[in-house]
């Protein structure tokens, strides 16, 4: 007796780490798959493949980056409150990665503009909206560029119809009386840079104007200011085609690099955030007026219920920023940027 007692006994003593070890390498598989996952994905560009079926999950997870790395954050404490370190440290590693990996190279100093002249370079005010098939309230609009004392404008999913209900108010057409051309009737596809001063139209850095959103570009010139180049820019969300949406962030990183004759503002709705590799890459060389916001993204998609997405930028070289804030507008699923920029002095 004494004997079968001693036996399981040693049964029971040998198979009791066998569940803590279970235990643990289940908690380890639950937050190292994902942590791997989250590490690389703001590296991973699926250019090759963009065409193919299915494509569109991967810019859909980098687009909510920022949420996923405040989730695992969140199960990180989780981990640490039950004992699991080494479950914890891997997705704190991984936040570490993915946000060092999503993060904007600073511009060269040969493509900007020379500090001390930005100093004390005149203010221009900028907002940049999706308006949303045109639905935009064009009162609210219309109190948020008097009350900003707004200079450019750059609208996307514009209608003529909305420009009509805009300009028939006198101080809107006093404040913004340059534009540029006719837009349609209805629908996504208008696209309009608005402006205090002069403005001249160019060809688009798209050969076609953009395959499926126009995408404007103008050289804009006001009171006090050398002239700057204004590209609105509205690319085609990669759900509807990623082959497409991809090749226009490449577009764009072409035609940036080459127009350095003028101080450049790239502003709009790019359908992309800083987690993807074609953002980054039509990105690179210009700054990024969010900076002056601090570190942390600010999302501005969906407007409501709750923002996910920063998928509206204003890019400059030649320009600096010095505010940079979000806009909620009534009739739009976007917020709106409002940056103030320094520019060099006529």
């Amino acid at each position: 007796m004494l004997e079968i007692m001693s036996v399981n006994a040693f049964l029971k003593t040998s198979s009791e780490p066998r569940p803590r070890r279970r235990l643990k390498l289940g908690s380890w598989a639950l937050a190292g798959l994902p942590a791997f996952l989250l590490g690389y994905l703001a590296q991973i560009d699926l250019r090759a493949a963009a065409d193919a079926p299915g494509t569109w999950v991967m810019p859909a997870l980098q687009a909510v980056l920022f949420p996923l790395c405040v989730l695992a954050l969140l199960a990180a404490l989780v981990f640490l409150a039950c004992r699991r370190v080494v479950a914890a440290v891997l997705l704190v590693i991984a936040v570490v990665a993915a946000g060092s990996a999503a993060r904007i190279q600073d511009p060269a100093p040969a493509v900007l503009a020379s500090a001390q002249e930005l100093e004390s370079a005149p203010e221009v005010r900028l907002l940049s909206v999706n308006a949303q098939l045109g639905g935009l309230d064009p009162a609210a609009l219309l109190a948020e560029v008097k009350a900003r004392q707004v200079q450019v404008l750059v609208l996307q999913e514009a209608t003529e119809a909305l420009l009509a209900r805009l300009y028939a108010d006198h101080g809107f057409a006093a404040a913004l009386p340059h534009r540029t051309g006719r837009l349609p009737a209805v629908g996504a596809d208008g696209t309009a840079i608005l402006s205090a001063g002069p403005l001249a139209e160019e060809r688009p850095a798209w050969p076609d104007g953009g395959r499926h959103f126009e995408q404007r570009t103008a050289t804009v010139t006001l009171p006090g200011h050398r002239p700057f180049r204004v590209v609105a820019v509205h690319t085609l969300p990669p759900l509807a085609d990623a082959g497409l949406w991809r090749s226009e962030l490449d577009t764009l990183s072409t035609y940036q690099r080459a127009r350095t004759d003028l101080p450049l503002v790239v502003a709009g709705d790019f359908n992309a955030t800083q987690a993807m590799p074609g953002f980054r890459s039509a990105a690179e060389g210009l700054d990024d007026a969010a900076r002056v916001a601090g570190w942390l993204p600010r999302p501005t998609w969906p407007d409501r219920p709750l923002p996910l997405a920063q998928l509206d930028h204003v890019l400059l070289r030649g320009l600096a920023p010095a505010t940079w804030d979000t806009v909620a507008l009534a009739g739009t699923d976007h917020r709106g940027v409002a940056v103030t920029l320094r520019a060099p002095a006529a």
